[in-house]
């Protein structure tokens, strides 16, 4: 809501119009023709010699004010009307503007014009001060070659208008480090609202300025705590002129801390395991990531980053993630961005564990034959057990306890129930190739079909 404030002289009889107009890039760049009147439009007022008229017009968010046209439709005489100045106040923002007229708006005076162009003074009052604070936190990725040396900016983009380009930079110390976490606090004069995108980038400054970004989380310090309050851009990517794309710059969609925690309660715990062979020059530096795909869903790409260094010759990583249930998984996509020095990679083996099983799912047709054997080899061990508890009974006792195994095992509320779903299911996916570029078939990504399934129940 805006409060325009008129300052002026005319006789009573004169009927105004307002139009507000703003810079292009706001998504509502103007205001539309609006009559100036007082409450319902019944009450009478006249614009009289050194009089002030004060009007509350409703409308969209227009950013910078740049100019406005003001107009009337009298066309005799008597309507002349000199106008001396138009204030514009935005009442939410509480910022002003000035614009200067001293015309008359008259067929017979001056100009001879009923429309006017008036554009914001130069002389007119600065913008009432108002600046919100964002915390921003920056994650640089952990492979090989992943911080840079160069400065990043980043823009903030609201709903309808957006940031200038902001410098992240602290002095004390070295940012954007390979592993790093780096944490800032920004202030705006720009009303932003909501957070719908950003811009981060870098100007690709110093020896080898390639930065490989996971993720950036802003979180404004203007509103009260609460999750609708932060917001996450992932990006795991390069900003670099040599890989994806040869881009130095990125545009990323907000995901609301509210709306990642609910979807985070309905995804499922996965272990991966991966194996690389004992090859010369097997190990690899590069981003690895893997796809599940079950009978149900698959798995967006999941980039596998943890700390030290990963798939080195003859190691075996694990790597615990959150992803969409897939049901029974039939199969996996893993590969690497080939990045760095001699990137070829040998995947031994991959085994994937499945946690919280659903009922229905952990009884899939591919999967009951393997749970079937585990519940069989289960009950015979729990009878093996009992059978051995007696052989530490006395002679005396022997057969009254022989009678009561006996009872024990026609009776079935005696006997131990094995549950129903494991504990979790695993997933053998036996690989033994080059993904590389130099090595094989010159692929680094492939598809692997699941060779072995077991299930665990404790």
């Amino acid at each position: 809501m805006s409060r325009l404030c008129l300052q002026g002289a005319a006789p009573a009889s004169l009927i105004a119009l307002l139009r507000l107009s703003t810079p292009a890039f706001g998504t509502n760049d103007f205001l539309p023709l609006t009559r100036l009147q007082k409450g319902s439009g019944s009450i009478k007022f006249s614009f009289r010699r050194n009089s002030k008229e004060i009007f509350y017009v409703r409308g969209p968010f227009l950013g910078e004010l740049k100019s406005l046209v003001v107009e009337h439709s009298g066309l005799e005489d008597v309507h002349s009307w000199f106008l001396d100045s138009v204030d514009v106040f935005e009442v939410y923002t509480k910022r002003s503007w000035i614009f200067k007229c001293d015309q008359w708006l008259s067929l017979r005076w001056g100009k001879r014009r009923l429309r006017l162009q008036l554009n914001s003074s130069s002389s007119s009052h600065k913008m009432a001060s108002f600046s919100k604070e964002y915390r921003i936190t920056v994650e640089t990725g952990n492979c090989r070659m992943a911080g840079t040396n160069a400065n990043v900016y980043i823009t903030l983009y609201g709903r309808q208008t957006h940031s200038d380009k902001i410098h992240l930079d602290n002095r004390q110390h070295k940012c954007f480090q390979r592993g790093d976490i780096n944490t800032f606090v920004v202030r705006t004069n720009q009303l932003l609202e909501e957070l719908k995108k950003i811009r981060i980038e870098h100007d690709n400054k110093g020896i080898a300025a390639g930065w490989y970004l996971n993720k950036i989380t802003i979180e404004s310090l203007h509103e009260k705590a609460s999750s609708g309050s932060v917001y996450i851009f992932p990006v795991y990517g390069w900003l670099a002129n040599d890989a994806e794309g040869g881009k130095l710059w990125r545009e990323i969609e907000a995901q609301n801390y509210a709306t990642e925690a609910s979807k985070e309660e309905k995804l499922k715990r996965y272990q991966i395991l991966i194996t690389t062979g004992t090859q010369r020059f097997a190990g690899t530096d590069a981003q690895v990531s893997i796809q599940i795909i079950g009978d149900q869903e698959k798995t967006s790409k999941l980039i596998l980053k943890s700390e030290g260094n990963c798939f080195e010759r003859g190691s075996t990583d694990l790597f615990e993630v959150k992803a969409v249930d897939v049901g029974h998984i039939n199969r996996i996509t893993i590969g690497h961005d080939n990045s760095g020095v001699g990137a070829g990679w040998y995947l031994k083996e991959v085994v994937i564990r499945s946690y919280g099983q659903n009922k229905k799912r952990a009884t899939s047709a591919s999967c009951k034959s393997t749970i079937k054997m585990h519940r069989k080899n289960k009950k015979a061990a729990f009878r093996s057990n009992d059978l051995s508890d007696i052989s530490e009974i006395s002679d005396e006792e022997n057969n009254k306890v022989q009678k009561n195994v006996v009872s024990k095992e026609k009776s079935k509320n005696n006997v131990k129930k094995m549950p129903e779903s494991p504990v979790y299911i695993e997933y053998t996916f036996v690989c033994e190739q080059w993904l590389a570029t130099d090595e094989g078939d010159g692929k680094t990504s492939k598809c692997f079909d699941v060779t072995d399934v077991k299930c665990f129940y404790e």
